[in-house]
């Protein structure tokens, strides 16, 4: 525990700093540190949606979709090519504890709870949930029967589903779920619902109505996929990022000019769909249903045999401001993602087509692959840059932080911002910053997931050199404001007298917590008013013997008392 001399003119005592002003300084820190970072988040939360809101991105869009049979695509009849279009909004991040909330509500991320549906005014509900007691699926369904009376009743019924049966009551034979992943929101075609089991390493597809359970083969540890989601993303780019795949077209010529009738004003611009059948599978009713790692890859599992294939794709990497793509993109690093797969008809698989946006919601990426998993195709969102009264084409996130007239303020308002949060959390900012994922890095208050130090982190072609280097240029500001903190707090303790110790641990604690510790320290000093020094002519403290300045000595006049009392002031003595 750090100490503080302290002399007086009857002597010299050495005092522990007190475990009272100790614990007044922490809370006084905390408190000034988190009403610091809050208020910080908020201005670049406002700098970072005011970026996106002037954004201009066009679709990203791949034509021809390079998926489809060249005797398709060549057709003479086709005027119109197959094509990708993937598109994004611009909306504000939503903080995190709406998103806190949201997951946590029945049927939320985090529930355990894989389907609820309610009738609006009636007692009809459908709810299918995973009874972590029993390790069973259990399903709870309530219906209103009309009788033949026309009276009504409320029919309610439970099953119940483990690896090995479906039973209306449960019991020990149909075994035990131990971490199930359950597969969609809805029921498939024929009513039953696919989840996995990591414990058990198998896919298993229930069917509540005929009771009867199907087991997949058992997945070898080398080859087990550590999933993340089955089907089509149901939390994330639902709103956010969308993307579709629109089929070859034949368009029939306008019609020669003439009066214009009921009759013939539907045929003014009228599309035919192709002739061939090009059908989108996703969500209930795909037959090859797509798997997401947790690595960003994708495999394809057989609806039917319940067999996993693959890898039939993977996430792309978007092109964000300080980094290029390269590797598949992790979930955890995109803002949203889609995927489904292509097939020509019901059991022909041709292809998957994925989308991705990063973090910062400013770039997007557009992949095709081909039925053996092969990257056929890519394609990165574009947005153009103003520069001298004149527009060039330029990545979008480029875009987005330089392109507009306000973009560069901005920009610069949010760096600054950032180099004015403590210099600690900056820097754990850059060791965490793939750690922390993307959609709660925009409700972090302490940390800056998505700071220009945290991207620059993340690019991972950057060499050592380049990528620590470069780091320390991005937070030099932060690093000078918290010298010159550090060295005026140095300077305060040094002439209120605090000892070395004492001095150091507030000089430390100042350079790493900048501003929030500055301010700790000035409302936690001591408040003894300073005398100046006879001998040095500097302020010294008036409470120690020894000038902690120059260390001369104070002599005080000696009191010399009397030879004499008075013992009683009512009584007088006289000869």
């Amino acid at each position: 525990m750090a100490k503080i001399r302290l002399h007086s003119p009857l002597g010299t005592a050495v005092m522990n700093l007190s475990r009272k002003y100790i614990l007044k300084a922490v809370t006084t820190g905390f408190i000034t540190l988190t009403l610091l970072s809050i208020a910080l988040f908020w201005a670049r939360y406002s700098c970072e949606s005011a970026l996106r809101a002037n954004m201009v991105v066009a679709p990203v869009q791949i034509t021809p979709s390079g998926m489809l049979p060249d005797e398709i695509e060549s057709d003479p009849n086709v005027k119109l090519h197959s094509s990708i279009v993937a598109h994004f909004n611009n909306e504000p991040v939503p903080l995190g504890s709406v998103d806190y909330f949201k997951d946590r509500t029945i049927a939320g991320r985090v529930s355990n709870t894989y389907h609820y549906s309610k009738s609006s005014g009636s007692p009809e509900e459908n709810v299918i949930y995973f009874d972590k007691k029993t390790g069973l699926i259990v399903y709870h369904w309530t219906h209103l029967v009309r009788e033949s009376d026309l009276s009504t009743r409320i029919e309610t019924r439970n099953f119940y589903a483990g690896p090995n049966a479906v039973a209306e009551k449960p019991n020990r034979n149909m075994g035990r779920f131990t971490d199930p992943i359950e597969a969609g929101q809805w029921f498939l075609p024929n009513g039953s619902r696919i989840l996995y089991d990591r414990k058990l390493r198998r896919f298993f597809r229930i069917d509540f109505q005929v009771k009867t359970v199907a087991k997949g083969p058992e997945i070898k540890k080398d080859r087990e996929p550590d999933i993340v989601q089955i089907d089509s993303p149901l939390d994330y780019g639902q709103s956010r990022l969308s993307c579709e795949f629109v089929p070859p077209r034949e368009i029939t010529p306008e019609p020669i000019e003439q009066e214009t009738t009921e009759e013939n004003r539907s045929l003014t611009g009228k599309r035919t769909e192709s002739k061939y059948t090009v059908t989108i599978y996703s969500g209930s009713s795909e037959p090859y249903i797509p798997i997401l790692d947790r690595s960003g890859r994708i495999d394809i599992l057989d609806r039917n045999s319940l067999e996993v294939t693959g890898p039939a794709g993977w996430l792309p990497s978007p092109r964000s401001l300080q980094s290029s793509s390269g590797n598949p993109a992790r979930p955890k690093d995109l803002l949203a993602w889609r995927y489904f797969t292509v097939s020509l008809g019901p059991d022909q698989y041709i292809g998957l087509v994925t989308a991705a946006l990063n973090r910062d919601g400013t770039a997007m990426a557009l992949a095709t692959f081909d039925k053996n998993g092969n990257l056929t195709k890519t394609a990165y969102s574009r947005g153009t840059m103003t520069l001298r009264g004149s527009q060039h084409p330029s990545g979008s996130a480029d875009a987005a932080y330089f392109g507009t007239p306000w973009a560069p303020t901005l920009t610069i308002t949010k760096y600054l911002l950032e180099n004015l949060h403590p210099l600690a959390l900056a820097a754990a900012s850059f060791i965490t910053a793939g750690s922390v994922e993307a959609k709660a890095g925009h409700s972090a208050v302490f940390l800056m997931p998505n700071s220009f130090i945290a991207m620059h982190a993340r690019d991972s072609a950057s060499d050592f050199f380049d990528r620590y280097f470069v780091a320390l240029l991005m937070i030099l500001p932060s690093i000078i404001l918290s010298a010159v903190l550090a060295w005026r707090v140095g300077k305060s303790a040094a002439l209120t007298g605090l000892d070395a110790n004492a001095k150091w641990t507030w000089v430390i604690a100042t350079f790493a917590f900048g501003l929030a510790a500055f301010i700790t320290y000035r409302l936690t000093r001591s408040r003894i008013t300073l005398v100046t020094c006879p001998n040095c002519g500097k302020p010294r403290r008036p409470d120690m013997h020894c000038c902690h300045r120059c260390g001369s000595q104070w002599h005080i006049p000696e009191i010399t008392p009397p030879t004499w009392r008075v013992l009683n002031h009512s009584h007088v003595m006289s000869e």
